[in-house]
């Protein structure tokens, strides 16, 4: 749906409302340059994801996959950063942490 939100599921957040209307030089107006590829993908998959999103073009529908996939790739990169940091801690930093947690969880049953 142009200039309006995706029902695209989850992608939801990753395409923008209000798309402006009116294509300049290949690309929509307001918009970032766009860079012109050619992809093979299964008919399948393809039909599929049509199905989903009658009202996306074939470009639209690509590259709110591809953000999508960035986002869950970006996502997972400080996920394991995370785990990284909290496997690298020592048993005192730990320890540390859950007093931490457990005066928090006081703090907050005391409605104080």
């Amino acid at each position: 749906m142009r200039g309006g939100y995706s029902n695209f599921g989850t992608c939801l957040d990753l395409y923008a409302p209000a798309w402006p209307m009116g294509a300049t030089n290949g690309t929509l107006a307001g918009t970032m340059a766009k860079t012109k590829i050619s992809i093979s993908v299964d008919a399948q998959v393809l039909a599929r994801a049509k199905k989903l999103t009658p009202d996306l073009s074939r470009s639209e529908l690509f590259e709110v996959a591809l953000r999508s996939w960035v986002r869950a790739q970006r996502r997972k990169q400080v996920e394991d950063e995370v785990a990284r940091y909290y496997g690298s801690l020592s048993n005192e930093d730990h320890e540390q942490d859950a007093a931490w947690a457990r005066l928090g969880d006081e703090a907050l049953s005391s409605g104080d």
